[in-house]
């Protein structure tokens, strides 16, 4: 059959016939976008700046419970040397004196965080230090009020993030205890396999219930 030009008509009701391909049309699935916090940014922030700040006070509380002085003059003398490059000063520092600097460098940067935003410099550091951390010849009247100036600004910190705050927690412990399961599956998988050389571990691991 001969092919013939089509008519204005035919191409009209051609432009007009409904199409055969089928069209999409998408809807939006409930729960399924990004769900909007709803806490302000500036919750979000106080929220872990005082997670930070009650975990340094727990650790620096933990260390002076157990007999610790953060104000003792070898540590104090150390970490101060003009003369002594800082790695050789971190070697030679006490365990716990490193806990507890650390605990405290952490507790003064989430302070100064929230009343700077910037970036933090010596003498900001220096005069949180002698607001709130032990300092050689404090007497225990001052190591008793500056514990508490510690306690004072973490609440205040925790009252301005609101419920954010505990939410921040919730998600700090959810990650420590997964860290703490790991811990004990890598435990137990390494005991198994000394088990399997040592008959009387495995014994003993069996009388436990854990075989």
């Amino acid at each position: 059959m001969p092919l013939r030009e089509l008519t204005e008509e035919e191409v009209t009701q051609l432009g007009s016939a409904p199409s055969l391909t089928p069209v999409a049309t998408v809807t939006s699935v409930p729960g399924a976008g990004k769900k909007k916090s709803p806490f302000t940014e500036g919750q979000t922030k106080d929220a872990g700046f005082a997670v930070r700040m009650y975990s340094a006070i727990e650790t620096m509380d933990r260390l002076a419970e157990a007999g610790f002085d953060p104000t003792n003059l070898r540590d104090v003398i150390i970490e101060n040397a003009p003369f002594l490059p800082d790695i050789a000063e971190n070697y030679l520092l006490s365990s716990k004196y490193q806990q507890f600097r650390r605990a405290a460098n952490d507790f003064a940067q989430a302070q100064l965080r929230k009343e700077t935003g910037a970036q933090i410099n010596e003498s900001e550091i220096a005069m949180t230090n002698m607001l709130y951390i032990p300092m050689p010849g404090d007497s225990i009247e001052t190591l008793e009020s500056k514990a508490q100036a510690r306690r004072d600004a973490a609440a205040a910190m925790r009252a301005s993030a609101g419920e954010a705050y505990t939410e921040a927690q919730r998600v700090v412990d959810q990650s420590q205890n997964n860290s703490m399961s790991m811990g004990s599956d890598e435990a137990m998988a390494e005991l198994l396999k000394r088990a399997e050389k040592d008959p009387e571990l495995k014994e003993r691991m069996r009388q436990r219930g854990l075989l």
